[in-house]
């Protein structure tokens, strides 16, 4: 389902159980949307990856996104744009607060706001 790399991510780096998205995603109702989801993961993994090389540090009082934060924000509002589902934007935007939320302070704020 997901590629090696950003299942070693989900599961090393955020801990989350994998099996829990997987499930979701295999749901009939959200048949129609698995693929989108996927790649929105990837992408968004991609963007907190590309972000935490860049080696900036995470400004937690500024009050502005960074640049992954960004990422992920932009890629939720252009896919969810063209869906007339409201289930399914609501299970995609549930993945987007939560690499969103991994994204401004890792694990600590994943965890603080699940």
């Amino acid at each position: 389902m997901f590629s090696d790399s950003d299942h070693d991510f989900m599961a090393n780096n955020m801990k989350i159980v994998l099996e829990s998205i997987e499930s979701k995603l295999n749901e009939p109702l959200f048949a129609d949307f698995r693929e989108i989801a996927i790649d929105a993961i990837s992408q968004y993994i991609g963007a907190i990856k590309e972000f935490e090389a860049s080696v900036v540090r995470r400004d937690l009082n500024c009050g502005q996104d960074n640049k992954a934060e960004d990422s992920i924000r932009t890629h939720f509002c252009e896919i969810v744009d063209g869906i007339d589902n409201s289930g399914a934007i609501q299970v995609l935007d549930a993945f987007r607060y939560s690499f969103s939320c991994y994204a401004y302070n890792g694990l600590h704020q994943l965890y603080i706001r699940q």
